[in-house]
Order: C-alpha cells, then sequence, then structure tokens
C-alpha cells in the first residue's frame, strides 16, 4: 500500500497542534480534553474586561490563550501571570492590527500596526508607544516615525 506522505505529515501536525492546545487548560469537567475549555472573565491592566480561553497558572491566564474584548477586539498570543506578556496579534474590531511584542500587558519591543487603511508602521513600542520605525503607505513611499509623549505621530 502507498502512502501520501504529503497526507500523513499535514494530518500529523493538525493531531499535535490539537494536542498542545488542550495541554494546559482548564476544562470544564476538571479533566478531560474532550470537553471545551473554561471561559472565564478577567481585567486587562486598563481595566477593561476580556473573555479568555487558553493555558491557566493560579486561576490567571499564562501561556497560550485567546482573550476576547466587550468591544469585539481580540488578543491571541502569550499570557503571563494575566498579563499579553510575548509574542501576540491584537486585533481591534475596526481592522487595525498589532502583531509582535507584548511585555506587562502592552506593546513592547518591535512590532508592525497595521491600520485598515493600508497604512503600517514597523518598527520598536515601549509601553504601548511607537519609539521608532518605518511608516509605509500603501500608495508608496514611507518615512521614519514615532509618536511624541502627546500621541503625535513625527515623521522625519
Amino acid at each position: 500500500m502507498k502512502v501520501n506522505r504529503g497526507k500523513f505529515f499535514f494530518h500529523l501536525i493538525i493531531v499535535l497542534i490539537i494536542g498542545l492546545f488542550y495541554r494546559g487548560n482548564v476544562y470544564a469537567d476538571k479533566n478531560s480534553p474532550s470537553s471545551l475549555p473554561v471561559e472565564q472573565v478577567y481585567k486587562d491592566v486598563d481595566g477593561e474586561e476580556f473573555k479568555y480561553k487558553g493555558s491557566l497558572q493560579n486561576n490567571q491566564p499564562h501561556g497560550r490563550g485567546i482573550g476576547t474584548y466587550n468591544n469585539g477586539d481580540q488578543y491571541s498570543g502569550e499570557y503571563k501571570d494575566g498579563k499579553k506578556h510575548g509574542q501576540g496579534v491584537y486585533t481591534w474590531a475596526n481592522g487595525d492590527k498589532y502583531v509582535g511584542e507584548f511585555s506587562d500587558g502592552m506593546e513592547h519591543g518591535e512590532g508592525t500596526y497595521a491600520w485598515a487603511d493600508g497604512n503600517k508602521y514597523v518598527g520598536k513600542f515601549k509601553e504601548n508607544n511607537a519609539t521608532g520605525g518605518w511608516i509605509y503607505w500603501p500608495a508608496g513611499g514611507k518615512a521614519w516615525s514615532y509618536k511624541d509623549s502627546k500621541g503625535n505621530w513625527i515623521y522625519k
């Protein structure tokens, strides 16, 4: 019998991903991966509530998970001690998206912020503030930029 290696490896990858997702989650019946992870409500560093599905430690989001906010925003990525921490993707309900590093619940480190209109900033962030990088416009062109202390974009 001839085995299609491509299909075999595809299914193997899917099984491994599912296994990693269920590892470390809290389940409705305490220990059965066949039940869905418990969805709990938490507050982020700004005090906004979000529904969370994912790994827990000491009853706090810790590890990989997904947080969904009441306004439609969503974060998918790593958590530490109840806060966004590590690599993740934050998608706003309006279509804007940040992909990159988080620390203590904030955009912090290298990242890309893409606006729904096609503009994109690629650079460094510190405590939710763009501190230096390139803005690219969909029609072409780019500029070195950052946000000042009042939150205004500065282009050079």
